[in-house]
């Protein structure tokens, strides 16, 4: 694609997203959307060929946040560091927090679509059966029931934290669910190996590094 022609999509994606997360998928018009991008109809449409089209491409941009490679070593760790940054994006990404929206409105599309929730699951499965292959992570913990009840958790705070608190206290409802996981994941004498409000060192510490 053509850097203009990129730019122009960039543009439809994050107007979309702020409209999606403003109003929701059903009551956000494509003129609006059209608008607030700066583009003629055929600009849009020559990119996205629907506006279910186009929530799917905000979803996909979101779920990059998913696609954490599994370390290793310190999986678990890794899993908490990675809810903290997404806690973070829903903080400070329009795209980030409309996908979200999306993925979790039912009737957005002809049917409900599984693929984020299953990508969530699937990298978070994944993290914890590493942790357990280590022996981080206690025996008897079924990772992949584990997964699917992390991620719901994690779903249901982040929306109780946007109704109440705009989200502003998110991260630390996050500290608080981790400090309660790692307890029943994990060996009386190694639950201090784990940090349960992430490990994060700002981006301009690393960058003079």
């Amino acid at each position: 694609m053509q850097p203009r022609a990129e730019a122009t999509r960039s543009r439809i994606l994050t107007a979309a997203a702020e409209v999606f997360e403003e109003q929701g998928y059903t009551a956000s018009p494509l003129t609006v959307i059209m608008s607030r991008a700066g583009v003629t109809k055929g600009a849009l449409y020559f990119h996205f060929s629907s506006k279910q089209e186009l929530a799917r491409a905000v979803v996909a941009e979101q779920r990059s946040w998913s696609e954490t490679e599994v370390p290793q070593e310190n999986p678990l760790q890794t899993l908490i560091d990675t809810s903290h940054d997404f806690a973070r994006a829903l903080q400070s990404d329009v795209v980030a927090r409309a996908g979200v929206r999306i993925a979790i409105e039912h009737g957005v599309f002809t049917s409900p679509d599984p693929a984020p929730y299953r990508q969530w699951v699937g990298t978070t499965g994944d993290m914890l059966a590493q942790a357990q292959r280590n022996g981080d992570i206690r025996p008897c913990v079924d990772t992949g029931c584990m997964a699917e009840y992390i991620v719901a958790t994690f779903t249901g705070i982040q929306v109780v934290s946007q109704v109440l608190h705009d989200r502003s206290n998110l991260r630390d409802q996050l500290s608080t669910m981790w400090r309660s996981l790692i307890p029943l994941l994990v060996t009386a004498d190694v639950v201090g190996r784990f940090d349960p409000a992430g490990r994060f060192e700002p981006a301009e510490t690393a960058a003079t590094a």
